[in-house]
């Protein structure tokens, strides 16, 4: 089993205007997903996020980037520095942990 936490956002419209290998993006996900749990990785340790009505732009993943980011780290308290509203805060109780976010 492999303890590692992989995350995966995806919108279901992502590549619907795109003639290229884009266009396959959400069937290629989905099956890089299942192929994570037949190589052993642990369910529990997969986020897969899917919007029906997500494309490939910062309104939809932006939303899914910070859950995934609480996600990753044990779902514990975060706040907003009040200095810089890019940056995220996680209270953690081995350490504190800093994400910048740059738009």
């Amino acid at each position: 089993m492999r303890n590692i936490k992989p995350t995966v956002y995806i919108g279901e419209l992502e590549g619907i205007y795109k003639d290229t290998i884009q266009a396959h993006m959400v069937d290629y996900t989905k099956k890089a997903h299942r192929e994570f749990i037949e190589e052993g990785y642990l369910e529990s340790n997969l986020l897969f996020e899917l919007n029906p009505e997500g494309t490939h732009d910062a309104l939809f993943f932006s939303t899914y980037f910070i859950q995934a980011l609480h996600w990753l780290n044990g779902n514990t308290p975060f706040f907003v520095d009040k200095k810089s509203s890019s940056t995220l805060i996680f209270i953690t109780p081995v350490q504190l942990r800093t994400y910048c976010i740059q738009p």
